[in-house]
């Protein structure tokens, strides 16, 4: 099929003054479906792990409500997943019936997602907490009656009191391997709901990068302001899957449908962008920049080589990524920067190749100065902003409370620079805040991580 890949490849300035000295360029690189690109129609083959600790089961109360249940002496503080939470003695009906626990909607939401499957899915459900338990294994999206029926069942698992995420995404995986056997054309995915911690989050990250490494996704939906946001994001990262965050019971299904829409929307299977720059040419940075920005740590390098897996094609939200190159000196006329090809898994299983362009910069005697280019700056300024908020927990969680709060406030001149005002004025209430106290919030920490990892899914 020609033309299934629209490649566009964009540097921050085509033309350069020549130097005698090395100069630090931008490299975009988009793709898109071409023109050739027709729907994929694969079948999709998805194993849900459901967290059902005690904590997904606790009523999510208002603050009006929580304060009529203290007032009733209906309130006790304990703990679980490793964190404070409150348990209610009993809770009356008019307040029950308006505040659903997280797992009721969980259920809700694949009770409403399952009525989109197609025969040809393949769905299985694995609940867990400190051990997993699979409830269905690669039933076919006909099936629907059963999968209502597995979901009705999860207010009665009992798994125990702790949360083991490794546990319930390798029970996960083994399912979702399962579907794949013998068929090389399916999108392959295994989504993680959780609200908690976990006793071991490096394990859990293992279990992630096992799920890449034959071709699984793992995507996160976390719940609350009390989980490991940290964690999901790079759970999510190392497999290519999304990442999504709920603050409450009724943001989940909108999560749990949008990842839906994106699996059954791929067109094309396992993008990689491979580049072969030019002798001299160093690169210091990458950054995979849609679906969402992520810092490039898995790169695959060959000498001059750099190839980088972008994850499965989705029109809605199509990869890009963004390199950080040093070009040489040069003393003038057309330097080719690198060669870049596109390739992609197809329907055999085997890759092939969609398009290819070459990327040259033009070194110039002129004293005329080029503009740079306005949609790779725009792109260079988003990304800045998410690395810098991210320098910031970093530095905070080490102590330095003084780096924390002037890279959040570096963030927030950033963001205001691209016209994202209400972002920026949280992440500088944040910086107050910090400055003032020492800490954040752990759900505005949380809605500034995920917010600024979604800076670049407006960008045209």
């Amino acid at each position: 099929m020609a033309n299934e890949i629209a490649l566009n490849c964009l540097l921050n300035m085509g033309t350069v003054p020549v130097s005698s000295e090395p100069r630090l360029l931008y490299l975009l690189i988009d793709v898109r479906p071409g023109t050739g690109a027709t729907p994929l129609q694969a079948p999709v083959n998805i194993a849900v792990v459901i967290d059902v600790s005690e904590s997904m089961r606790l009523p999510v109360l208002s603050q009006a409500q929580f304060e009529e249940l203290s007032r009733l002496g209906q309130v006790n503080a304990t703990t679980s997943d490793g964190v404070p939470v409150w348990t209610f003695k009993s809770i009356p009906e008019h307040i029950r019936k308006q505040a659903p626990s997280n797992l009721e909607a969980v259920q809700a939401s694949i009770a409403q997602s399952a009525q989109h499957l197609e025969a040809g899915d393949r769905v299985s459900l694995v609940a867990f907490a400190h051990t997993a338990q699979t409830l269905l294994s690669g039933l076919a999206g006909s099936e629907g009656a059963q999968v209502l029926d597995a979901v009705q069942s999860l207010a009665q698992v009992k798994l125990g009191d702790e949360t083991d995420i490794a546990k319930g995404v390798e029970a996960g995986l083994t399912e979702a391997h399962k579907g794949m056997t013998g068929r090389t054309n399916m999108v392959n995915r295994v989504l993680l709901l959780t609200d908690g911690f976990t006793q071991d989050p490096t394990r859990a990250l293992q279990r992630a990068k096992q799920g890449r490494s034959v071709g699984i996704a793992v995507s996160t939906i976390g719940i609350g302001t009390e989980f490991n946001e940290k964690l999901l994001l790079d759970m999510a990262d190392a497999s290519l899957g999304n990442a999504y965050f709920a603050r409450n019971p009724s943001e989940i299904p909108p999560a749990f449908e949008q990842e839906l829409a994106a699996v059954q929307s791929v067109i094309l299977r396992d993008i990689e962008i491979e580049m072969k720059f030019s002798a001299g040419v160093e690169v210091r940075r990458a950054y995979r920049v849609r679906p969402a920005i992520a810092s490039v740590r898995d790169a695959r390098r060959d000498g001059r080589t750099l190839g980088v897996h972008m994850g499965d094609l989705d029109p809605a939200n199509p990869p890009a990524l963004l390199i950080e190159c040093i070009v040489p000196m040069h003393g003038g006329g057309t330097f080719r920067i690198s060669h870049v090809d596109v390739t992609y898994r197809n329907e055999q299983g085997e890759r092939a190749t969609g398009a290819s362009s070459d990327v040259v910069v033009n070194y110039s005697t002129s004293k005329r100065k080029d503009e740079p280019n306005p949609v790779v700056m725009n792109t260079v300024e988003r990304v800045t902003a998410y690395a810098l908020q991210t320098r910031a927990l970093e530095d905070l969680a080490g102590g330095n409370v003084v780096a924390a709060t002037q890279k959040l406030r570096a963030a927030a001149t950033r963001l205001l620079t691209v016209g994202e005002t209400v972002l920026a004025e949280a992440v500088q209430a944040e910086a107050a805040r910090l400055a003032n106290s020492g800490e954040v919030s752990a759900e505005s920490a949380k809605e500034i991580r995920y917010a600024t990892r979604r800076l670049t899914q407006r960008l045209d």
